[in-house]
Order: C-alpha cells, then structure tokens, then sequence
C-alpha cells in the first residue's frame, strides 16, 4: 500500500512545558489514531519526531537541573528524535 508523508511542525507554549508536557512520537500517533479511530494504528499510521527542543531548555523549564535529571524522573518518555514507533503494546520498531 502506498503512503504520503506530511511534515508538521507543532509549537507549544512554554506554560505547558513547565507543566510536565513533552511531545513525543506515541503522543502524536494518538492524536493522529484518535481522528482517524477506524485506521490500522502500525500498518497505516505511522509517527515520528523528526527534531525536538533542546532538552536542557526543557529541563530548565521544568524546574530541573540539567537533561540528566528530567530523564532520571522520567523513564517513561522518550525524549529522542528521528524514532518511529508503533502504539501496539508500546513496542518501538527502528
């Protein structure tokens, strides 16, 4: 089957970051997954982050020391880029 690709850039504004938001990979496929409920989440929908924000800005947002320690707090997000996941049973595919 083929597949088209978009390219989307989202800005969000620094008062959710300091709130614990983090956009990542799993949360945009939901988003997507969620407005086309009848598609094949890993077969036809597919995501990606492309880049992210600098990580100590992040951090720093969040009231934490440095990158290191935000990723310590949180195990559970992935805050890499250019992974391409599939939220079937939260296993990533390279």
């Amino acid at each position: 089957m083929s597949k088209f690709r978009f390219t989307v850039e989202f800005e969000i504004d620094q008062v959710w970051i300091a709130d614990g938001f983090f956009l990542t990979a799993e949360t945009a496929l939901e988003m997507l997954g969620a407005e086309l409920n009848f598609a094949n989440v890993g077969e036809e929908l597919d995501a990606r982050m492309v880049k992210v924000p600098n990580l100590e800005r992040v951090a720093k947002a969040q009231g934490y020391s440095d990158a290191a320690h935000m990723k310590s707090e949180n195990p559970h997000i992935d805050y890499s880029a250019g992974k391409w996941v599939q939220k079937i049973f939260d296993e990533p595919i390279a």
